[in-house]
């Protein structure tokens, strides 16, 4: 493999990577806003864990966590799809 070829895979992985963490950030206050609802709709007041946090911040870890290896998993499949088996918008077997 090219070395620009392994920095354009580095960058490819990187930014699907990113794409993981703000899709789970996305996914981190959609559940945060149905955890409040719920709270409210039973009559309690939301409690605040941290300072601005309303579930445990381990939660928040997980969806971080899981984010990064989504991203990761599939920043390395769409290369191999795209860059590799050069499958651009053919229709999936």
């Amino acid at each position: 493999m090219h070395i620009e070829t392994k920095i354009k895979r580095r960058i490819y992985i990187f930014l699907a990577i990113l794409l993981g963490i703000l899709l789970a950030v996305i996914a981190y206050a959609l559940v945060e806003k149905a955890h409040i609802n719920r709270l409210l709709a039973a009559g309690e007041v939301p409690k605040q864990v941290g300072e601005h946090w309303y579930l445990p911040p381990s939660v928040a870890g997980i969806f971080l966590v899981g984010g990064m290896m989504l991203g990761y998993v599939l920043g390395v499949r769409w290369w191999q799809i795209i860059y590799v088996e050069k499958r651009r918008g053919r229709k999936l077997k």
